[in-house]
Parts: C-alpha cells; sequence; structure tokens
C-alpha cells in the first residue's frame, strides 16, 4: 500500500492515463474467511441454545450446514489531491490513493435437531 501512489506516479509519467480494475486482496484471505466461518457456526449454536432455552429444550446435532457469504473485494478509493510542482507557484490536481479495510463478512445458516 505504501508503494501504490509511486507505482501510479511512475506509471502515468511513462505516459500510462489510464488504470482499470484495480482489486486489493489479501494472501491470508481464505485463511481468515475459514476462520470466519468456524466462528459463525459457534455464534449460531449459541443463539439457538438461547432460542431453545425458554423451551427447556437443548440443541442437537447440525443437520444442515450453508453458507451464504458472498466476496466482495474493494476496489480503490481516491481523493484529489493538491500538489506543488517543482517551481513552487502552480499547482495541479492529481488523485491519490485513500486506504481503508478489507472486510470479510461470513453468513451461515445451521439447522439444529432439537432435543
Amino acid at each position: 500500500m505504501s508503494k501504490y501512489d509511486a507505482l501510479v506516479d511512475g506509471l502515468v509519467e511513462i505516459g500510462i492515463n489510464r488504470i482499470d480494475n484495480v482489486e486489493f486482496k489479501s494472501s491470508k484471505f481464505a485463511l481468515l474467511q475459514s476462520d470466519a466461518r468456524k466462528l459463525a457456526i459457534k455464534d449460531a449454536k449459541v443463539k439457538a441454545e438461547d432460542f431453545v432455552s425458554v423451551l427447556g429444550q437443548k440443541v442437537g446435532k447440525a443437520i444442515t450446514i450453508s453458507d451464504n457469504s458472498q466476496n466482495y473485494n474493494p476496489q480503490p478509493i481516491r481523493y484529489a489531491m493538491k500538489t506543488m510542482s517543482m517551481a513552487g507557484d502552480a499547482a495541479e490536481s492529481r488523485e491519490t490513493l485513500a486506504t481503508g479495510e478489507i472486510e470479510i463478512i461470513v453468513n451461515v445458516s445451521v439447522s439444529f435437531i432439537l432435543e
């Protein structure tokens, strides 16, 4: 991320004037998504236990589990920034990168046998 602006500036300097379809991803995405799924399944069981506690029942085995997640790869967000030219008296407008986060959202549905 710290090299993105310099990379884009270098590309513009050599004549490239359009850059499309930049996506930010994590090399640990699959691991983080797996961890999020496990947490979502644990949360589903805790919620099921809350629901059945008022019925005097217990949560049994899971009979179906489905992952309803959707992957989202954020596009870079740019913001206008005024920079001073080498002469110091003229300003030119350029866009630079506004950093953010990659959020991993997992949605699961679990059906349990009630005992």
